[in-house]
């Protein structure tokens, strides 16, 4: 599926007496794609289609593979209201007759609409169609002369020999609030016996210690494997959040995403670089979780891909931006004198002054937030200061 244009995948398994066939993968599809367009799509936006169904034999590593674009028009949501941001979604559980960890297998639904959901909380009328369309899989496994399974890898925290499925009977929804996903769409069949191949979710091994002074190199290990992942869709993740200023003016003349967009669009025109436009862009990103230090939002989120001087500057932003407005609030204006002394005074006075100061003309034409996107992941691809990043030992004098 696609939001945003960000990929989102969620995996579903079905199993069959006596496997699967290369020659099954069209009636197999053709189910998928039927049941995506009746169903799964009627509660979703339009923003959501579904571009792809991958089809993967499991029975064993050698097992056919099939990626099968949708037709164009790409199928989509049938609201045509406007989404919630995309790591917003909806989990559906899916149950066996079977209990713990390993008979039970989740979904996670993204696209949801904007009217559907109230403080966090999914209306009755999205959730029972949501649990209709996915108890609908169980007629369409019975129509494939299949069953919806659950599959598991692993138990009590150490790999299988042998995978084991377990039939699925209903799936619901345990509580109607929002979850936040990385969740996947990527349509799996597999057969009854040697179940392998691609990762299903909750399979990816994990660490034993129950408190870290126990923890063990193989932990650790299990740790930083998990997270790879995780760290290579930060940039997705803070767009994503930078767009849930939209439409949010708080009482200014334009809103707050647009404040962003015309603040790194003045500094790109100006020639600045791009890890100072990426500052500009995602300077007032911390507006939303922190409205009364949003600057330590920003910078805090900045600070390992930045420089010390581009970290400062939006760290130390709000304090030098209140010098155009804390006298009417009653407050100093002279604030940033504190820091008159400090190499960065001048450069965040600069930054104020230019950039972020100016940038609430509604009649000012910004780029497009999509043309800042890949400069956001070419700066958030290099650390430049972690804790959890060893530093280069010094050349030898």
């Amino acid at each position: 599926m696609r939001l945003d244009a960000q990929r989102i995948e969620n995996t579903l398994y079905f199993s069959k007496i006596g496997g699967w066939a290369s020659a099954d993968v069209p009636v197999v599809y053709n189910a998928l794609l039927l049941w995506w367009n009746t169903d799964f799509a009627v509660p979703l936006s339009s923003q959501l289609t579904l571009n792809e169904i991958k089809i993967t034999d499991l029975s064993s590593e050698s097992g056919f593979s099939y990626e099968i674009a949708t037709p164009t028009p790409k199928p989509a949501g049938d609201s045509a209201e406007p989404p919630l941001p995309n790591n917003v979604a909806l989990c559906v559980s899916f149950r066996t007759a079977q209990r713990g960890r390993s008979f039970r297998g989740r979904n996670f639904v993204p696209g949801l609409v904007r009217t559907s959901v109230t403080n966090n909380t999914v209306d009755t009328t999205t959730v029972a169609t949501l649990e209709a369309a996915y108890n609908e899989l169980l007629t369409v496994a019975s129509a494939l002369g299949a069953d919806w399974v659950v599959v598991s890898r692993r138990a009590n925290n150490d790999w299988r020999v042998t995978g084991v499925h377990t039939q699925i009977n209903s799936a619901v929804v345990v509580d109607n609030t929002v979850d936040s996903q990385r969740r996947r769409l990527v349509l799996s069949i597999s057969t009854t016996s040697g179940l392998g191949a691609a990762m299903a979710d909750g399979d990816m091994p994990r660490a034993r210690f129950q408190s870290m002074c126990d923890g063990t190199k193989e932990d650790w290990d299990c740790i930083s494997q998990a997270m790879k992942p995780f760290i290579i869709e930060l940039p997705d993740r803070v767009l994503t959040h930078l767009k849930m200023l939209q439409g949010d003016c708080g009482g200014f003349a334009i809103d707050r995403l647009e404040h962003c967009l015309q603040t790194a669009t003045r500094a790109h025109r100006d020639g600045r670089d791009e890890e100072y436009v990426v500052c500009a862009l995602l300077h007032d990103m911390g507006d939303i979780l922190g409205p009364r230090n949003h600057a330590d939002v920003a910078a805090a989120i900045l600070k390992p891909f930045v420089s010390e001087q581009n970290h400062w500057m939006v760290e130390k932003h709000a304090i030098f931006q209140g010098y155009y407005f804390f006298h009417h609030l009653g407050l100093d204006r002279n604030m940033r004198e504190e820091f008159r002394d400090h190499p960065w005074y001048a450069a965040t006075e600069e930054f104020c002054r230019l950039y972020d100061g100016p940038a609430f003309d509604p009649r000012f034409v910004s780029m497009p937030l999509e043309e800042f996107e890949p400069m956001v992941r070419r700066v958030f691809a290099t650390v430049k200061n972690s804790i959890y990043v060893p530093k280069a030992a010094p050349a030898p004098c």
